[in-house]
């Protein structure tokens, strides 16, 4: 027999990021859409900001860069179950990393129909 209410829901959220030669872009959306987390941080705290969210994410986006390689080995390290999305980056690049990442996450969920 099997009861209800002991299984756990997993929250659902998106996570983006913005690789560039100086740091990441990160943006952490809840399954809502609502903000969690934007910030930009430096590459070696990229693993250390990514472990510290407050739930992982059931989607990454990431922005196509010459360091792209690296970060999807590092969120596969870090979140094994999320599905991982690599998306072309704008030409004209926005001033603060952590907007072009949540530029890159809308892009994807308005194409998808999220």
């Amino acid at each position: 027999m099997r009861q209800r209410g002991t299984e756990k829901v997993k929250p659902i959220g998106w996570l983006g990021i913005a690789p560039d030669r100086k740091g990441c872009g990160i943006v952490l959306l809840d399954g809502g859409g609502k903000e969690v987390l934007a910030q930009t941080v430096s590459w070696r705290a990229l693993a250390t900001t990514l472990r510290s969210l407050p739930f992982a994410p059931a989607v990454v986006v990431v922005g196509e860069s010459w360091r792209h390689r690296w970060v999807q080995v590092v969120l596969r390290s870090l979140f094994p179950e999320a599905l991982l999305v690599l998306v072309r980056r704008p030409l004209s690049p926005y001033p603060d990393l952590s907007q072009e990442a949540l530029a890159l996450l809308r892009h994807y969920l308005s194409r998808e129909n999220l």
